[in-house]
């Protein structure tokens, strides 16, 4: 299971909210380049990069960092926030993310989903938002009232390359993970799945890493307070998954 350090960016800032709330950012750097090369240094194989000022907007507005980001780096970054339109997804694209996320445009307009997918195959991701099981968009704001289950199922019949799905009631809260709620969520689904919201320990980690279905998870605030290391975080997985395979 890979392991995904999260960079979410608000006016070119390194930041991290609490439950998707705007008023509680908190900054932990105003050097975007600097944090993404240190979790490379670190072992990440992938970076999770939300522009939360173009979730919120509906228009990216940290482009230029973020391309700033991906000439510095040698993994690959997957990028979501504001991405609405086609001529968006390919713009994003070309400031080097590998992967597009989508999430308010995704669920509310089923013909553009399906035409990025089409146009843009293996490289769009679908960010599912969910709060007392309701899809939220808009950057978390607004209640989309669709059911998480029903709208995951209508994906399981796309041809996205995965799922996040988030907890927005765990995010950032460093209380620890809904085991259940991912575990029902992997059983409505053939889409591989990333997991982000509360993880806040290797324990976390494990318990995730065994549910069949999860290929990810995506740490924020864990690892900027210090509660996960993410060397130590990638060694354990490394060897939760050597332990598994000799069970096997």
């Amino acid at each position: 299971m890979l392991i995904i350090p999260a960079i979410d960016l608000m006016d070119g800032k390194v930041v991290r909210l609490t439950k998707g709330n705007f008023t509680t950012s908190k900054i932990y750097s105003d050097d975007p380049v600097k944090v993404a090369k240190d979790w490379q240094k670190k072992g990440a194989g992938r970076i999770h990069i939300v522009d939360l000022d173009g979730a919120k907007t509906g228009e990216c507005k940290n482009l230029g960092v973020v391309r700033k980001i991906t000439k510095e780096l040698k993994i690959p970054v997957q990028l979501g926030g504001g991405i609405r339109s086609l001529d968006m997804v390919q713009e994003v694209l070309d400031c080097g993310a590998r992967w597009i996320i989508l999430g308010t445009s995704a669920l509310l307009d089923e013909n553009f989903l399906e035409e990025v997918i089409s146009s843009f195959p293996d490289r769009i991701i679908v960010s599912v938002d969910i709060k007392n099981e309701k899809v939220y968009v808009k950057g978390w704001e607004e209640n989309s009232s669709q059911d998480a289950f029903t709208f995951i199922r209508k994906l399981d019949k796309t041809k996205v390359a995965s799922l996040i799905v988030t907890d927005i009631q765990k995010d950032g809260t460093l209380k620890g993970v809904n085991v259940e709620l991912f575990t029902g969520i992997c059983k409505k689904s053939t889409i591989p799945i990333i997991v982000a919201g509360g993880i806040s320990s290797l324990e976390d980690i494990k318990q995730l890493s065994a549910i069949k279905g999860i290929e990810a998870v995506i740490i924020g605030k864990a690892l900027y307070e210090g509660r996960i290391d993410l060397k130590e975080a990638i060694k354990s997985e490394r060897k939760n998954l050597c332990q598994t395979k000799n069970r096997l």
